[in-house]
């Protein structure tokens, strides 16, 4: 079956099938004219607008933006196995749509190119986006994150390789370690000059800071979880 004979509205808003059918229309847009690649790529729009969404795709990334904008200061990688990246996305997505996050999943091509060991950016297979702040988070990425883990526990993903330069975030199962599937890295440690700021630009956090709300974090499989309003 041809992307142009599926009927958008019998995809997920925001899914990571949508988003292939997007970009699968965006591909063509040489072989139509300009009226007919808008008309169809409305109906996308409509529906993501509808979600509180805006959304960007390219041949790299698929990126949902949350209405209500922040600036973000941590990075937080989930790194699925790249056959799972799919799996994972939509698992999550109710999550991100509830919580107004914004964030982005790699296309096909770049997971296939990201599940190389030698590639620097392996394992960055989805990524959120948290809060820019110098105190507490204004958000409770403990109670989010621990969600989003137990659902990829749930939906049987598992662990691909960890990004390079990044700290996990712990998993207990009652009371034993288990496998991350996900790291975190703080973005002042990356870019120089930030909010007033004199960072040296280096390519090595320290993995132990403790003054980064992930480092101390440690997500329970165990415990009780928020039921998801989905339509």
């Amino acid at each position: 079956m041809s992307e142009q004979s599926i009927n958008p509205a019998s995809l997920k808003p925001l899914s990571y099938s949508w988003f292939k059918h997007y970009l699968g229309l965006q591909k063509d847009e040489i072989l139509r004219s300009i009226a007919d690649i808008d008309s169809l790529l409305a109906p996308y729009e409509e529906k993501a607008e509808k979600y509180g969404y805006s959304f960007l795709s390219n041949s790299n990334f698929f990126e949902i933006k949350a209405k209500e904008r922040y600036v973000y200061r941590y990075k937080i990688h989930i790194f699925p196995k790249e056959k799972q990246v799919e799996a994972a996305w939509d698992a999550i997505l109710p999550i991100l749509l509830r919580e107004g996050i914004t964030a982005k999943v790699v296309t096909p091509d770049l997971g296939k190119a990201w599940s190389n060991p030698k590639n620097y950016e392996c394992g960055k297979m989805i990524t959120l986006y948290a809060d820019y702040t110098d105190g507490p988070l204004r958000r409770d990425w403990q109670a989010m994150l621990t969600e989003i883990m137990q659902t990829l526990v749930a939906h049987g993903i598992e662990r691909g390789l960890i990004p390079f330069d990044e700290a996990t975030i712990s998993v207990r199962d009652e009371g034993k370690k288990v496998p991350p599937l996900m790291a975190y890295r703080d973005e002042w440690q990356f870019r120089p000059g930030v909010e007033g700021k004199t960072v040296e630009h280096t390519s090595s956090p320290d993995r132990t800071n403790t003054d980064s709300p992930f480092g101390k974090m440690i997500l329970d499989l165990n415990a009780p979880v928020r039921k998801i309003k989905t339509d």
